[in-house]
């Protein structure tokens, strides 16, 4: 007997699903920075909310004489007025840091508006970059490098250390990461004449940094423990961000909050010169 051959037709929904993988997954990746603007620009950021906090909402360790903010386009259209005018028992917002670009694809559009407006309240600023693993550590110093537009007296750059959620940093090999992290750190370095302070938690702490790039200061990320946080190696940490559920004046969402270890004249000498 001879067998037939049944020729399928694709299904409407078979149809569909390789219309969106060979051409919606790619548009989506390649537009996200558009698309995100677009959904907080007019969703997310649409709705009034409260700007004039007067508490930070959170416990604040004594001891420490210089506080500041880390913000990005999640914290919507930013009053940088209110934020130079938040006082609480004598803690103001001294400093800033504000993300400026993420791996190769991605500039944060609030960007231009937060480097100019923070120096126009006279807040010292300072901008990050959100690393990679699975990308070329040398393009992103680069893609970094061209998107902010460093002065005189801006804080040291910043690489933020942690998981994007779209790569298994795990499954890659420990000293391809470390090279790669050394690479941006060295072409920031070179180009800006600082050296770069190394963002992390404690987790990402513990996989990559301890007892590695001794040089470089370092900002540790800790949430759990309100009294303080050692770094397992003993090292000094030089920012201690404590809180990711902070108000502030001038400001409708909610953002982390920062303690510098050291005095504002301190702070200031870590400065592009």
């Amino acid at each position: 007997m001879t067998k037939r051959t049944i020729q399928r037709t694709p299904t409407r929904l078979q149809a569909f699903l390789w219309l969106f993988a060979l051409f919606i997954i790619p548009f989506i990746y390649i537009f996200e920075n558009r698309i995100q603007s677009f959904y907080y620009r007019k969703m997310q950021c649409a709705e009034p909310r409260n700007r004039n906090w007067n508490s930070f909402g959170i416990p604040i360790p004594p001891g420490y004489s210089v506080h500041g903010l880390d913000v990005s386009h999640y914290s919507c259209d930013i009053d940088w007025d209110g934020v130079k005018k938040m006082n609480e028992n004598g803690i103001n917002v001294d400093f800033v840091y504000m993300r400026a670009t993420k791996g190769l694809e991605l500039i944060d559009f609030q960007l231009k508006n937060n480097w100019e407006s923070a120096k126009r309240a006279k807040i010292l600023r300072g901008a990050y970059h959100f690393y990679r693993f699975d990308l070329d550590p040398s393009r992103q110093a680069q893609f970094f490098l061209d998107n902010v537009p460093m002065e005189a007296g801006d804080l040291p750059p910043v690489l933020d250390i942690e998981n994007d959620k779209k790569t298994d940093d795990a499954r890659l090999d420990k000293e391809d990461v470390l090279k790669g992290i050394a690479t941006w750190l060295v072409l920031v370095e070179k180009n800006v004449g600082v050296k770069p302070i190394i963002y992390c938690n404690l987790d990402y702490y513990k996989r990559y940094i301890s007892g590695k790039f001794p040089n470089y200061k370092i900002w540790i990320a800790n949430y759990n423990n309100i009294k303080g946080v050692k770094l397992p190696d003993g090292r000094s940490w030089l920012i201690w961000q404590l809180s990711e559920s902070t108000r502030c004046k001038g400001i409708s969402e909610k953002m982390d909050f920062n303690i510098f270890n050291g005095s504002m004249e301190q702070l200031r000498g870590l400065c592009k010169p």
